[in-house]
């Protein structure tokens, strides 16, 4: 591997996909095409029987021997291997097997363009800010998340607002009642966070946003923080059925009277891109921005 600003050395990589996935043999097809580039793949144990004739390891064995994860599939299946990645200091390449995602940006039939830009050190790495969650109980972390869409706090089955207090950087800011608070990165601004009301952050912002859900009280806006802000969120209030859930893929039930502590983590997430990588057309590709109306006369 090289340093971590610049493009990867690649020798081995390590295959994330979902292990119920529809692999057609074009997929496979890639695998072997990067061993003819001179590269050893692996891909995770969980999905070997689709790939007979691809060398296969326990997930965690990807992260301790590869150079570069390569997922295949979508947003979601990415967001878990990214968090893994980030802690093993390598870099994430997203190959999107449906339709386009943010994060998995590069559509299949483009795959073999950006791996070869790839192995010719010319690709760019985009750094990605990930936060770090924990749930402090009567004084002890019982559980400590890495995010890199956002720490949600929300409610369970039953519909009642809930008081939420909040502090930064040790100063107490408001009580939110709302239906939950979404803290989020730049990265998950265009997820949970955009269907809140929170703003829209570009990538490379060191920031987060502060969204309450459904906040009861009017004036309870959007709030964008620094990225080194620490945001404390204690549950005083008896509350029933509250729960932490991490990029929407892991989460704890929270207990009156804990503590969740939001900070920038240690780690980053680096994504790999096609120097030619334009967010704000990804953007507009997305949501559709300049399209015409539709159903209008």
């Amino acid at each position: 591997m090289s340093g971590p600003g610049g493009p990867p050395r690649v020798r081995r990589i390590g295959v994330i996909c979902k292990p119920r996935a529809e692999f057609g043999p074009q997929v496979t097809e890639l695998l072997v095409w990067i061993q003819h580039q001179g590269r050893s793949v692996l891909v995770e144990r969980a999905v070997a029987p689709h790939f007979p004739s691809i060398p296969a390891a326990p997930r965690e064995e990807l992260f301790a021997e590869c150079d570069v994860i390569l997922v295949l599939g979508g947003d979601g299946t990415l967001l878990g291997a990214a968090r893994e990645a980030a802690v093993a200091g390598l870099p994430v390449l997203g190959v999107n097997l449906g339709s386009l995602g943010f994060l998995t940006g590069t559509p299949f039939p483009e795959a073999r363009t950006l791996l070869s830009a790839l192995f010719a050190g010319r690709v760019r790495l985009d750094e990605r800010l990930l936060l770090t969650a924990e749930v402090v109980r009567a004084g002890r972390t019982v559980a400590r998340h890495h995010c890199l869409n956002d720490a949600v706090i929300n409610k369970g089955a039953l519909a009642r607002v809930v008081s939420i207090d909040v502090s930064v950087d040790g100063r107490f800011l408001t009580t939110f009642r709302a239906d939950g608070l979404i803290l989020s990165t730049p990265t998950g601004s265009t997820a949970y966070c955009m269907a809140a009301g929170g703003p829209i952050l570009t990538p490379g912002l060191a920031c987060l946003a502060l969204v309450p859900i459904c906040p009861h009280t009017l004036t309870h806006r959007p709030l964008v923080l620094s990225a080194d802000a620490e945001v404390v969120v204690t549950l005083e209030a008896d509350h029933q059925d509250l729960h932490l859930t991490v990029d929407g893929q892991e989460g704890i039930a929270l207990e009156t009277g804990d503590r969740v502590v939001v900070r920038r983590s240690e780690h980053t997430v680096r994504l790999v891109h096609d120097p030619a990588y334009d967010y704000y057309a990804l953007l507009r590709t997305k949501l559709g921005w300049g399209s015409p109306l539709q159903g209008l006369a």
